[in-house]
């Protein structure tokens, strides 16, 4: 486990250069990046339109709940729900629906790679998608990776 402290008045889009410097520096971790052809998913609007629910301003504060059988959202833009789909969907997610604003989603779908009892009823997370009047449409696109090149295991603090 790694566990990491960030200067107090770190910003948030500071904090991953953060955490990649100390990763290099505590792991002696070399890396570089490639851009490599990859399936990934454009987020569009869906024939009909929306049909999000906008969020209350006590929502607005944004919190979520994201697992292998369910994603919850309170205050989420679209930007929010592709990072959420990522792992969802099984590759990188671009938002193109022009859609603006905050909204609170829920959603219920079968695992990606099959489930338990019960999930054959659900649609998967492509169709669950499609009940917010969007949809996830597949493509072949460039994509930045990291690749590792090298790694060791820090000694104890």
């Amino acid at each position: 486990m790694v566990v990491a402290r960030f200067p107090k008045g770190a910003t948030r889009d500071q904090m991953p250069l953060i955490l990649q410097s100390m990763l290099a520096d505590r792991f002696k971790l070399e890396f570089h990046r490639e851009t490599r052809t990859m399936q990934e998913y454009e987020l569009v609007v869906a024939k009909g339109g929306p049909k999000l629910q906008e969020a209350t301003e006590a929502e607005r504060q944004g919190e979520s709940s994201v697992g292998p059988e369910h994603l919850e959202a309170k205050g989420a833009t679209m930007s929010d729900l592709t990072a959420m789909l990522i792992r969802l969907a099984g590759g990188p997610t671009l938002d193109r629906t022009g859609i603006t604003g905050q909204y609170t989603i829920a959603l219920r779908f079968a695992p990606l790679m099959g489930g338990g009892p019960g999930d054959e009823n659900l649609p998967d997370i492509f169709g669950a998608i499609q009940q917010l009047g969007l949809k996830l449409v597949p493509l072949k696109g460039p994509v930045e990776v990291l690749v590792i090149d090298s790694a060791v295991m820090p000694s104890e603090n």
